[in-house]
C-alpha cells in the first residue's frame, strides 16, 4: 500500500547572493529537511557592475528545485503549489528566439550612473515620481536603458522584449510571456494608479513595444511541471519551455506568484466564531 503523501508548497527565493528552495507544510510551517540553499557571486568585473549570467543563474534554481524535490519524495510530500520570491530591479534583454542579449543586471549595478543625472537635469523628476512612484536612479530601468542603450548598441537592436530575472524563469518554466504588477512596480515604468506602463516612462528609455503587455497576478495559475524524481533526472533536463507528459512526470497545477518579497504566506483557517 503506498505510503500517504502529505500537502505541502514548494517556495523559491532567488537573491543576488544565493537561490534558495524549501517545502512549507499547509500550516506555513518550513519543513526543514526539504532547505536548499546554493550561493553564487555576482560578477564585479568592472567599476559599478553587479550582474550575473542569466542562463547560469536558471541552472542553479534547477538546482536548488531537484534538491528540494528529491527531500520532499522521500518525506511523501505532495507538492500542491509552487511561490516565487525574486529580488526586485533586475533588467536584461531576450531576442526573438528568448534568449538572453545582454547580462542579467541587478539593482545594485550603477553604471548608468551618468544616465541617472542625465534624467534629473533633462526632465522632471516630481512628475515622474508622482506617475511612477520612483525616482531618478541607477537601480531603475529609464537610466539602465539608456546606458545599454549607449553601451551595447547591437545587443539593444536584437532585443524585442526586456524583462527581470522573475519573467525570464517563467518563460523558461512556462513558454510564456508574463509580468506581475507587483515586479513591474519596480522598474521606474509603470504608473501605478493605472497599473499599466506608463508612455511618458517608456519613452525615456525605449520602444513601448520592447514589453510584455501580459499580466499575471498571485492567483494567475499556471502549470509547473516537476520531474519525479523516483525515475531519475533533475527537475530542468527537460526546460526549456514545455515539458512531455508520462509517467516520468509529475504535472502540478499551482498558483504561482513571482514577487518582489514572500515567497510563502502563512495561511490560516479561521472558524464561523472568526478564531
Amino acid at each position: 500500500m503506498p505510503a500517504k503523501r502529505h500537502p505541502a508548497v514548494l517556495t523559491l527565493d532567488l537573491g543576488t547572493s544565493s537561490v534558495r528552495a524549501a517545502a512549507y507544510d499547509t500550516r506555513g510551517r518550513m519543513l526543514d529537511a526539504t532547505l536548499s540553499d546554493f550561493p553564487y557571486k555576482v560578477d564585479t568585473q568592472s567599476p559599478g557592475q553587479v550582474s550575473s549570467n542569466p542562463d547560469a543563474l536558471v541552472a542553479l534554481i534547477g538546482k536548488a528545485i531537484d534538491a528540494s524535490i528529491r527531500v520532499a519524495d522521500r518525506k511523501h510530500l505532495e507538492i500542491l503549489a509552487v511561490g516565487c520570491s525574486c529580488y526586485w530591479h533586475s533588467l536584461m534583454g531576450i531576442d526573438a528566439r528568448g534568449r538572453p542579449t545582454t547580462e542579467l543586471l541587478t539593482w545594485a549595478d550603477t553604471r548608468s550612473a551618468m544616465e541617472t543625472r542625465e534624467l534629473r537635469s533633462s526632465f522632471d523628476e516630481h512628475a515622474y515620481h508622482a506617475t511612477t512612484g520612483c525616482f531618478f536612479h541607477a537601480s531603475f530601468w529609464p537610466a539602465k536603458l539608456r546606458w545599454l542603450k549607449a553601451t551595447r548598441g547591437e545587443a539593444v537592436r536584437r532585443t524585442v522584449r526586456w524583462i527581470s530575472l522573475g519573467e525570464y524563469l517563467y518563460e523558461r518554466l512556462f513558454g510564456s510571456h508574463r509580468v506581475s504588477v507587483s515586479m513591474a512596480s519596480g522598474t521606474g515604468l509603470l504608473d501605478v494608479q493605472q497599473c499599466t506602463w506608463d508612455p511618458t516612462a517608456l519613452s525615456l528609455a525605449v520602444s513601448a513595444r520592447s514589453f510584455s503587455p501580459h499580466w499575471t497576478t498571485g492567483t494567475s495559475p499556471c502549470p509547473v511541471f516537476v520531474r519525479d524524481l523516483r525515475s531519475g533526472g533533475p527537475a530542468f533536463d527537460r526546460y526549456p519551455g514545455s515539458c512531455p507528459s508520462g509517467t516520468a512526470l509529475q504535472r502540478i497545477w499551482g498558483r504561482s506568484a513571482f514577487g518582489p518579497t514572500g515567497s510563502a504566506r502563512r495561511s490560516v483557517h479561521r472558524g464561523p466564531s472568526g478564531r
